[in-house]
């Protein structure tokens, strides 16, 4: 008889997955960008902030488009944006900005992999979670449960 993991285990690895993917946009900005507190205070004129970022994982590319402008994070007004991309090729690891491209150092990539390995993990488990019919469904955009009672554990 096949075992079953107990919810509690899913839960934390969904919780866990869900953190890697954080992480990852933190710990890519601060390597690409020095360890500032990088999108919320000014570093000369311009205030910088991750405006969105995207992991492909068949060419295994990271890109994120920084925002430019002034103000800080609760009244931030972008006036130019800029798009990286980061090849995680663990042969010839490469960021590109623009036209122009660098490389950085593999051992980088071998740590970086297997958290978007785990986000990617995340995403097909949501995909298989919602085609099963699991989770409480809105209505009119709100949960059909009562506020004080926990919902059922998606996985």
């Amino acid at each position: 008889m096949k075992r079953k993991k107990p919810r509690a285990k899913k839960w934390l690895n969904r919780t866990l997955a869900a953190l890697a993917v954080v992480l990852i946009a933190a710990a890519v900005g601060l390597a690409t960008f020095g360890v500032g507190n990088f999108w919320r205070k000014p570093v000369g004129p311009e205030a910088r902030r991750i405006e969105s970022y995207t992991y492909n994982p068949q060419t295994e590319e990271f890109s994120f488009i920084v925002g430019y402008g002034h103000g800080d994070e609760n009244n931030f007004s972008l006036e130019r944006t800029e798009t990286f991309t980061l090849k995680l090729d663990p042969q010839n690891p490469t960021i590109r900005k623009g036209k122009e491209s660098r490389g950085f150092n593999p051992v980088e990539v071998l740590k970086v992999l297997p958290l978007f390995e785990g986000a990617v993990t995340y995403c097909i488990e949501n995909v298989l979670w919602w085609e099963s019919g699991q989770g409480v469904p809105l209505k009119d955009g709100k949960p059909a449960v009562h506020p004080l009672r926990l919902p059922e554990t998606r996985h």
